[in-house]
């Protein structure tokens, strides 16, 4: 398995014990006997579908209708909804990166993991969203966009900046790409960001 052992900046939103708790983030068990497969959503009769939920459990649940952006029942079947590095999202279940199709099979809840895909520096991941680098993934996310400006320490860096080490302490870097060498507004675009190809930051 290709999981990635990173379960800081994710959390479940909605489902912790069968009890609905906003914001619950429940506790990490180890491979926990799964009474149903989220991947495949085998072992329910319908009309429940089987849901990953918090502690990397997971449970027969009914359908629910659509809310924004999702809650634990209203993903497509094979979709966990989840709170990933600030921003709530559907997440498809995985166990391998060839899962995934585009993107890789990261984080980790009990024995499941979760696709995550890169995204595009234009790109506006949605209107709370960056796209930007994160520790541990070979490509940029969309992530949820904080206030922190150039230059500035981070955590959560404003839309257009990724927070890395350049020789010191964390700061929010301009982020570019060789084929978008404007964003860097006539600084070079040539820093590399370890781990993350095609990406750079203006220095």
């Amino acid at each position: 398995m290709r999981i990635k052992s990173r379960s800081l900046g994710l959390a479940f939103l909605y489902l912790c014990g069968g009890v609905n708790l906003n914001g619950c983030t429940g506790g990490i068990k180890a491979d926990p006997p799964a009474a149903c497969d989220p991947m495949l959503n085998e072992g329910c009769l319908a009309p429940e579908v089987c849901r990953l939920i918090a502690g990397g459990e997971a449970r027969c649940l009914p359908i629910e209708s659509a809310t924004a952006p999702c809650a634990v029942g209203s993903c497509a079947v094979g979709e966990a909804c989840l709170q990933i590095e600030g921003l709530i999202r559907c997440a498809r279940v995985c166990l391998e990166d060839t899962d995934c199709g585009v993107g890789v099979c990261a984080y980790e809840i009990g024995r499941w993991g979760v696709c995550v895909s890169p995204c595009d520096l234009l790109s506006q991941c949605n209107e709370r969203g960056a796209c930007a680098p994160i520790e541990g993934l070979p490509f940029p996310i969309c992530i949820a966009e904080g206030e922190a400006g150039e230059g500035e320490a981070c955590g959560a860096c404003q839309r257009g900046l990724g927070c890395l080490a350049v020789g010191g302490a964390p700061a929010c870097q301009r982020l570019c790409t060789p084929d978008l060498p404007g964003l860097c507004r006539g600084a070079s675009c040539d820093g590399p960001i370890e781990g993350v190809e095609g990406l750079r930051y203006c220095r």
